[in-house]
């Protein structure tokens, strides 16, 4: 991603910085994090919202520079007692998932926690493929 797709988020409420990560898939796929910080805890619905924005506002940059691109977003969000926990990768565009412990572990007595002072967002964005609907690119 170039500064200007991260300039495009600097305004967003709650942006505290981007890095973009040395993770090695080649020359055509890239992955940046967005830390997101805030005082007032976000409820899980308010992240979901936070990532589309984010995701919506790369495609706009992407578009506006001509480049056809795909995209991954995965979520982590800081918990209290379990530190970080990671939700599933998900498409840009399809819902975005994030951990719950409420779903994984059967226990008896107070929920865990459902708002967050921090998350980030990681975001791989990689070349559209042509061809097959199946993201082959193997249609004859």
């Amino acid at each position: 991603m170039s500064n200007n797709t991260i300039n495009t988020v600097d305004d967003m409420d709650g942006f505290k910085d981007y890095q973009n990560l040395d993770v090695k898939f080649g020359n055509k796929k890239k992955m940046t994090q967005f830390a997101f910080r805030f005082k007032k805890p976000r409820t899980k619905a308010q992240i979901k919202q936070t990532v589309d924005q984010l995701v919506s506002r790369i495609n706009q940059a992407q578009t506006k520079k001509g480049l056809a691109l795909e995209g991954r977003v995965l979520v982590n969000t800081l918990y209290d007692d379990l530190w970080w926990r990671s939700g599933k990768m998900t498409r840009f565009g399809d819902a975005v998932h994030l951990f719950d412990p409420n779903d994984e572990y059967t226990f008896e007595g107070e929920k865990f926690q459902n708002t967050f002072k921090s998350f980030n967002i990681i975001v791989e964005t990689y070349p559209m493929t042509g061809g097959c609907s199946n993201g082959k690119n193997n249609c004859l």
